[in-house]
């Protein structure tokens, strides 16, 4: 994990030869600081880089530079006995005096395959492909906050500001609280230069007027349990991902 007290540091006394950018990760902004360390300008633009470190938040620093490592500082899972929280126990506990709270958590959070497909198709900037994948995953969870703000996104990419400005409403709307992502992610830099953008932050991210959303496939509950199915087996290792994209297509064109 970066930290940003360590890199606020390395900003001001090394940033004019790029030492924070090298701390960070960033090694070629940190070449280009050193190649020009001569003209000064990197010791300026390092004391401005000294200066958002200081105001940033831990969460937006952490978003920013720590984002792959997150998941791997989740605090340690609780069960709940007698309706009382208590820390995981080291011996078995009988099963009537444990919630069935985990059994339902696990429910809730079900890898969902069509949202694994889209995040695949996105880094490999098949925008399209994704868009379709995430719309399918809405039928799946339609109160998926994270998914509308990846569409709110792939929209702006491809400059649709209407669909863009309906998905990042229902982010809101679905309980997307990181409301910095949204003024400052550079996929919505095409929407954050429309006028109309304004008037939807004032109005509290809402549309100000009804957009008809990006038509979504009408899936069966059937369909989808095929799918997940597919899925598990290939993070099990009995299908690979060929096969996996062969049989879901079969399903999808039925």
């Amino acid at each position: 994990m970066k930290s940003k007290t360590t890199a606020a540091v390395l900003a001001f006394f090394l940033g004019g030869i790029g030492g924070h950018r090298f701390y960070l990760g960033q090694t070629g902004l940190g070449i280009l600081y050193l190649i020009f360390c001569w003209t000064f300008i990197p010791a300026f633009i390092a004391l401005i880089d000294f200066i958002i470190f200081l105001t940033m938040s831990e969460d937006n620093f952490n978003l920013k530079y720590n984002r792959s490592l997150m998941q791997f500082y989740q605090p340690q899972p609780t069960v709940v006995i007698n309706n009382t929280n208590h820390a995981a126990p080291t011996h078995g506990a009988p099963s009537s005096t444990v919630s069935s709270a985990p059994k339902a958590e696990e429910k809730k959070n079900k890898i969902d395959p069509f949202e694994k497909a889209g995040d695949e198709k996105y880094e490999d900037y098949d925008f399209d492909g994704a868009i379709s994948d995430y719309l399918k995953s809405l039928n799946v969870k339609p109160h998926n906050s994270e998914v509308h703000f990846k569409l709110g996104c792939l929209y702006s990419i491809l400059e649709r500001k209407d669909n863009s400005f309906f998905h990042l409403s229902k982010a809101v709307e679905k309980g997307f609280f990181d409301l910095d992502r949204i003024k400052t992610h550079d996929h919505l830099a095409y929407l954050r230069s429309q006028p109309e953008f304004d008037n939807f932050v004032a109005n509290g991210y809402k549309v100000t007027k009804a957009i008809e959303p990006a038509t979504e496939l009408d899936l069966s509950s059937a369909l989808i349990s095929q799918i997940e199915k597919l899925a598990k087996m290939k993070d099990q290792g009995i299908i690979n991902d060929d096969e996996f994209q062969i049989q879901k297509s079969k399903l999808l064109n039925r």
